[in-house]
């Protein structure tokens, strides 16, 4: 005859961990989310504006402006004023400035941007000695107010000089809005 089943016992211990099974399969896309706001651009005002000639320019001692006469490229917020040679903002912020200008000179003549007829210290290049095929360039950023405007002179110091310019895309200044 057979006794009665005695209890359980304890569990033992956990066994070592078995090997990694292989990867599943991959499940199937997911739907499409939807669209997202349209984010807004850093470049959406800006103004561009080149000088094309070739001769003799007088560059008055005090300064003269460089007549930006071709390619004039601007968009809402910054226009171009061929009479004045001078961009002006419509909106106050920081701007991107960048211009550059290439001609022969027997004399020292040096470049800078002007802001609502001021010099701006930051944009002016100085020719401290004759130098012919001169290219001059220069970069910054400036906050403008609205209604700002915006010139590129030449400037020959103590007295009139001239300058020869050379190619059909002797000048240029680039005008960003950035956000």
């Amino acid at each position: 005859m057979t006794g009665a089943t005695g209890a359980t016992g304890a569990n033992g211990m956990t066994g070592a961990t078995g090997a990694t099974g292989m990867t599943g399969v991959t499940g199937a896309n997911g739907m499409t989310g939807a669209t997202g706001a349209t984010g807004t651009s850093f470049t959406d005002q800006y103004g561009y504006a080149g000088f094309s000639g070739n001769g003799t320019m007088t560059i008055n001692a005090g300064g003269t402006v460089i007549p930006l006469n071709t390619e004039n490229l601007v968009s809402n917020g910054v226009s171009y004023n061929s009479g004045t040679s001078a961009f002006t903002v419509s909106e106050a912020g920081f701007y991107f400035v960048q211009y550059d200008v290439s001609f022969n000179a027997l004399n020292n003549v040096g470049s800078r941007i002007l802001i609502n007829n001021m010099v701006l210290p930051r944009s002016v290049i100085s020719a401290n000695k004759p130098i012919e095929d001169i290219r001059l360039n220069n970069s910054f950023i400036v906050r403008l107010e609205e209604g700002d405007s915006l010139k590129l002179e030449l400037y020959g110091g103590s007295s009139n000089k001239n300058v020869i310019f050379v190619s059909d895309d002797s000048a240029s200044v680039t005008i960003i809005r950035l956000k």
